[in-house]
This record gives structure tokens, C-alpha cells and sequence, in this order.
């Protein structure tokens, strides 16, 4: 549910689902030109491209059945352009990432006191002019490659009272995650 970290989760649950329906938007803009320029950048008198980024993100969410199940969605669709210089050269390049995200997740009270979840997200990333080795190692545009980074995650869990001393939580989960061209494409 949360993947792979040090340290610890503290979850403390109030109250999960909403009888009436709520959502959100957000709208972000962001451009390279809006960021100064490195002592190396300035060195090699680079100048960041001028090109617009968004990001469009929203939230939906409320009752299928009153008091029994509820969903959430959340979307976010984003254009990221980000301001590279190769480290060998000082010559600036421009990286764009695309990254589409979808959820959405379910949750069911079977009875006081327990309760059943599910949820799928679907976050892949396109990224243009990326390296597969790292800023530090590049010389040159011709290392550069377009790849695809899939990533989807679904979870489903079950926390309840068993008996009156005993309180359970289930979970399953499984992610498919993936590096597509990361290595380049050409010979």
C-alpha cells in the first residue's frame, strides 16, 4: 500500500467515506525560462527554453450506497518541461515528461466495524530527452533517449473486529512497474 521506505506509517482513520458528494480542481503552470540559470549555464550563456508546463488535477467523490459504500477518483494529467545542461560540455537540453494518473478506489462498510477497500492507480510516465545513465555521465544529445516508465498499483484490504478481543487487517496488493526504451533505441 505504501511500497518500499524507511521508517514507519501512523494511519489514524476518522471516518472513511461521505454521504454527499465533494470534489476538487487544480490547475498548475510552471516554464523553465521562470527558473535562473546556473554558474555553469551562465559560463556557457544557456538560456532556458520558453515553454509553457501544466498540470490539470481533480478529485470526485461520494456515496453509492448511503452508509454502506462510497468511491473516490482522482485524475492528473501533466506536461513537465524541465531545464537540463550536460555536465561535460555545458550545452543545455530540455527533458519533457508526460505523466497521465488515474485512480480510483472503493470502500464498503459490511458491518460496524468492518470494512473493505479496494483501489486501482494507473500512473505511467513518457519522458522525451531522458538518460538512462544519469546527468553527470552525458556528453551530448546522441545519449538521450524517449522512454516509457508504466507503473500500476492495486490494493484491496480488510480491517475489522473478528471477536471482541480480536481486530484483523488483511491486505493484498500488486504493482507492475516498468522501464520501456530505457536504454535507448538505437544501435
Amino acid at each position: 500500500e505504501y511500497g518500499r521506505f524507511s521508517g514507519g506509517v501512523v494511519n489514524v482513520v476518522t471516518k472513511s467515506g461521505s454521504n454527499t458528494f465533494s470534489g476538487s480542481f487544480r490547475e498548475g503552470l510552471s516554464n523553465p525560462k521562470w527558473i535562473g540559470e546556473t554558474p555553469l549555464e551562465k559560463l556557457g550563456t544557456v538560456r532556458h527554453v520558453d515553454v509553457l508546463s501544466k498540470t490539470h488535477e481533480g478529485t470526485f467523490g461520494g456515496a453509492i450506497v448511503r452508509d454502506r459504500l462510497w468511491f473516490f477518483t482522482a485524475g492528473r494529467y501533466e506536461t513537465a518541461n524541465i531545464p537540463n545542461t550536460f555536465a561535460q560540455n555545458g550545452a543545455s537540453y530540455t527533458r519533457t515528461d508526460t505523466n497521465k494518473r488515474g485512480e480510483i478506489k472503493l470502500t464498503g462498510s459490511i458491518a460496524p466495524g468492518r470494512t473493505i477497500e479496494a483501489s486501482f492507480i494507473d500512473n505511467a510516465t513518457h519522458q522525451v530527452n531522458a538518460s538512462a545513465v544519469g546527468a553527470a555521465a552525458l556528453l551530448d544529445s546522441g545519449t538521450l533517449t524517449t522512454r516509457d516508465l508504466p507503473n500500476r498499483l492495486f490494493a484491496t484490504s480488510y480491517n475489522g473486529i473478528v471477536t471482541p478481543t480480536l481486530f484483523a487487517t488483511v491486505q493484498y496488493s500488486q504493482k507492475q512497474q516498468g522501464f520501456r526504451h530505457n536504454g535507448g533505441t538505437s544501435s
